[in-house]
């Protein structure tokens, strides 16, 4: 297995993942940019692998255009505080 097949089954697992711009990139190789069209292939690789159902949120953990790390996490699994 790969990088990005250990961040999904850790997400399928845990409920969450943090995943590097990097990491990602390495599974396209020739692209620069992060597009919807790779986060839709992720999420369909994610439901091949773990069956539909679960509600996939990304988080970017910085605010500039190109963000170096994201956060994965199953909106099913998570609760808000406060």
């Amino acid at each position: 297995m790969g990088i990005i097949e250990d961040k999904l089954a850790q997400l399928k697992h845990q409920g969450f993942c943090e995943i590097e711009r990097w990491e990602i990139l390495t599974k396209f190789p020739g692209r620069e940019r992060i597009t919807d069209s790779i986060w839709s292939n992720l999420k369909e690789e994610y439901e091949e692998r773990f069956g539909v159902g679960d509600r996939l949120m990304v988080l970017k953990c910085d605010e500039t255009t190109t963000p170096q790390k994201y956060v994965l996490f199953n909106k099913g699994r998570a609760s808000v505080i406060g």
